[in-house]
């Protein structure tokens, strides 16, 4: 019988002490990084690294309308009177495709550079489409009716408007430095021991010299065991400097206190420049495959600038006009037969590219990109420094 007590009091020594443990854990975040390939890199060092970039867009000469139609093209986008005022170029020059920002290009340079004036060409008499144009750069621009010049040419495709002016549509430059991390994600792996009750809610803060780079990471409710950081794609929370990074993760409760766990540190090597970059948007008319003077011009600008160099390392991507029926579905004698129209369209445009670089083409493929690039050619220029 005393055997049997002692042996009683033991366990019930033995559960509450478990107990008290058990409530005396904190809760834990372990760090591992996640590479391009998706492979996990245990104690990452995250590498920041400056990459100065030049963003050139060209701008097209021609805007074509919805067939017989005389209104401006729903892709061309319209502002008020009073959003005209506020406009700033330097909105769309990192743009992937200003092709529809072009009416609002023209009209903000002829606004600030009034001895420039338009020429405006078609192929129907009429001139209704080029009059829709100089409604829009007189009611919204202000531009005085006498520098828009209309007129009539055979030549010109149907539906379409060719503008005449190299230095209205002189390319847009954008200059910058971007900063890139390696690994591209730190994953964070959570737990948190057993309580009474469910959290009311969880954050991971992410600091570096006491400065929280982004807003803490957090969501209601019991933690989330797995949640990725993709610093790369929240470029304002790179880290600025060299000094390491700071983790936790806090547990709140309805009613019980708070808690937190210990402070995970995560080393971080800042580099200084080793690369350059520069992306040339070429944007094309749907049928136009030879490279026009506002092309060439977007190209000589990236020559005057220095970045098309021997030891370039220079890669192109380009699609034709995307379709919209869905990935996989079965297509039929007429969808494919404009499928091939379009590849065709695709060799073609890269062809008269690489021909007006006059530079090696590292690679020429045929990528499907979004679907503010239709009709463009996309051209990527590295280079190292030594």
């Amino acid at each position: 019988m005393g055997n049997n007590v002692m042996k009683s009091a033991w366990i019930l020594a033995f559960t509450l002490l478990s107990l008290e443990a058990g409530f005396a854990q904190k809760p834990s975040v372990s760090i591992v990084g996640v590479g391009e390939a998706g492979n996990e890199i245990p104690s990452p060092t995250i590498t920041v690294a400056p990459v100065p970039t030049t963003h050139i867009m060209a701008l097209s000469s021609l805007i074509v309308f919805e067939e017989n139609s005389q209104t401006l093209p729903r892709k061309i986008a319209t502002l008020s009177a009073q959003q005209a005022k506020t406009y700033k170029l330097e909105r769309v020059a990192y743009c992937t495709d200003c092709s529809g920002e072009v009416l609002n290009i023209i009209g903000k340079r002829m606004a600030t550079t009034p001895q420039e004036n338009l020429v405006l060409l078609e192929q129907d008499a009429a001139l209704k489409r080029s009059a829709a144009i100089s409604e829009y750069l007189r009611t919204v621009w202000g531009i005085a009716p006498e520098r828009i010049t209309a007129k009539a040419q055979k030549n010109i495709p149907k539906n379409t408007v060719e503008i005449l002016s190299d230095a209205l549509l002189k390319p847009l430059l954008g200059v910058d430095t971007m900063r890139t991390a390696t690994p591209p994600i730190i994953r964070f792996y959570s737990t948190a021991p057993a309580r009474e009750e469910n959290a009311a809610q969880w954050s991971i803060s992410i600091k570096q010299d006491g400065i929280a780079l982004r807003s803490p990471i957090s969501a209601a409710g019991n933690i989330k065991p797995i949640v990725d950081w993709k610093i790369n794609k929240e470029k304002n929370t790179i880290p600025p400097g060299s000094k390491p990074l700071k983790i936790s993760l806090e547990i709140r409760y309805p009613t019980i206190a708070n808690e937190r766990s210990e402070v995970v540190e995560v080393p971080v090597n800042a580099l200084t420049t080793r690369a350059t970059h520069c992306d040339i948007i070429l944007p094309f008319s749907p049928s136009e495959t030879n490279c026009s003077d506002a092309h060439k011009a977007a190209l000589n600008l990236a020559r005057e600038r220095g970045v098309l160099q021997a030891t370039s390392k220079i890669a192109m991507r380009s699609n034709g006009a995307l379709s919209s029926v869905p990935p996989g579905t079965p297509l039929s004698d007429s969808d494919k037969k404009q499928a091939k129209v379009q590849e065709t369209l695709v060799a073609q445009r890269l062809k008269a590219v690489e021909k007006a670089l006059g530079a090696s083409i590292t690679s020429g493929t045929v990528q499907p990109i979004s679907v503010e690039t239709e009709n463009c050619v996309i051209i990527h220029i590295e280079n190292p420094i030594p």
